[in-house]
This record gives structure tokens, sequence and C-alpha cells, in this order.
């Protein structure tokens, strides 16, 4: 699918996920919700029709703390939604303002992902590929390498955790819409993601995978975001300024000289 009408669907779903959120937890009927939401995804899809270029999503890629900003609204609507939920307890209403911000979440990382394609895709563009590190995964991107086998255990437990609450409220409540909560939860936290970064001269390119073959997309760290390396006894690390370092195995590394060579020439000089 293309990048342009990913991200046109993308800006649909967040401003149908925005209203239907807001509709919901004034306290309106489901049907008032659907519609005010289907109206807000109309609009949603033409301003993303227009708006939304590569160009504009990529230089929104950029600017990292702009968007990061642009998830506060969705940091507000669930704040309000979980008070909501425990003054008046789980039920209805708070399943229908939790499955209209995640719709509203599925459309921001949307639009999002596309604006870091953009980006990377750009940045090869630019300059060329330098080396390709080895494949890593979260355990290696968070930096806790020695607690490997540790932190594989504790997301398997927190995923089965979150999608047997989620299951017990679809039950109780006897709403099947909180079985929706079960689907982003059991993606993320059991088969995990994994990297594979490619160095260039414009910066890291790293291209995401759920488990070992589902392709999500691309995400571009400039070197002016890289503030050096470190190399210890077991363990080379990629530091950045905003965000997670990249770490791994010095025994993964076929040519560890050249991976030097070239993080001495881009990560430290300039």
């Amino acid at each position: 699918m293309r990048r342009r009408t990913l991200a046109t669907l993308g800006s649909g779903a967040l401003a149908a996920g925005h209203v239907g959120a807001v509709v919901a937890l004034v306290g309106r009927p489901l049907r008032t919700v659907a519609v005010t939401g289907l109206a807000a995804a109309c609009l949603g899809l033409v301003v993303g029709s227009r708006v939304l270029t590569d160009e504009r999503l990529a230089a929104f890629a950029e600017r990292k703390r702009l968007m990061l900003l642009s998830a506060l609204s969705l940091l507000g609507l669930v704040g309000l939604a979980s008070w909501d939920g425990f003054v008046a307890e789980l039920g209805g209403q708070y399943a229908t303002a939790m499955g209209a911000i995640y719709l509203a979440l599925v459309g921001w990382v949307t639009v999002l992902q596309v604006g870091q394609n953009a980006e990377s895709d750009a940045a090869r563009e630019r300059g060329a590929t330098l080396l390709t590190l080895p494949e890593t995964d979260l355990v290696g991107i968070v930096g806790v390498e020695r607690y490997r086998q540790t932190m594989r255990l504790l997301g398997w437990a927190v995923g089965a955790l979150l999608v047997g609450w989620f299951g017990w409220l679809a039950v109780v409540e006897s709403n099947p819409l909180f079985l929706v909560f079960t689907v982003p939860v059991a993606a993320t936290f059991l088969p995990g993601m994994t990297f594979t970064v490619h160095v260039t001269e414009e910066g890291l390119v790293s291209e995401n995978t759920l488990g070992s073959s589902v392709p999500i997309g691309t995400k571009f760290t400039s070197w002016d975001e890289i503030s050096g390396y470190e190399v210890g006894d077991e363990t080379l690390t990629i530091a950045t300024a905003l965000g997670p370092n990249f770490t791994y195995e010095i025994g993964d590394f076929d040519d560890l000289e050249r991976v030097r060579s070239v993080l001495d020439e881009y990560a430290v000089e300039r």
C-alpha cells in the first residue's frame, strides 16, 4: 500500500478516535459516538489526503520532541478514561472510550511510521550505506543485554497477564470490546520485535520487524542524535541523545575493527 494512502487512512483513524473518545466520555450513547466518529473520520481522510505529503511527514518525523508532544492528547484521553472507569466502575462507557482511543492510537502510529519511513528513505538517498550491524531486539535496544533471558521471561509474563486481564473484563462486563485490547498486547509482548540497523553516511536506519519476519517500518537516527559509542568487555553500545541506545554483544561482530573505524569517523568526530 502506498505511503500516501496509509497516511490518509491513519489521519482518518486519528480524527475518528479522538472525537469518538470525547463523545463517549461525556456520556453520549453508542450510536452518537459512532455517527460523530464517522463524520470525524471523513473529515480526517479529506484533510490527510491534502496535507500529509511525504515531505511534510518526513519533516515532522525529524523533529523528535514535537513528535513526542503530539502524543499528549492521547495520554490525556487515556487519563480521563481511566479516571472515569475508576469512578464509575469499568463498564460499557469505559470500553467504548478506550476502543476509540485505541483507534486514535493506531492512526497516530500509522501517520508517525509513514513519516519515519519517508525520513529513512530520504537519508538513504542522500548518503551511501557503510555497513549493517548484527540483528538485535528490544533487549539490545534498551541496553540490558546481560539480562536477556530475564527480560524475555518478563515480557512473556506481562503479555500473558494483560491478555488474561482484558479477557476477564470481557467476560465479567459482558462486553467483547475489551478483547480488542488483547491484539496489540499479544503482538507487542509475545513475538517481540527485531531490529536490523544500517549505518549510513547520514546516520542509522533501523529496519523494524514484528517477531522475525513481519516488517513494520523503519526509523532514522541522524549522527547529530548520536552522542558516542563505548566498547566494553562483552558489549558495544551506541548511545543516543534522545531515545534508547543500541547495544550489541561483541561476539556478534565479524569485523569489529571496521565497525569501530566507521563509528570513530561519524559518531565521534561530528
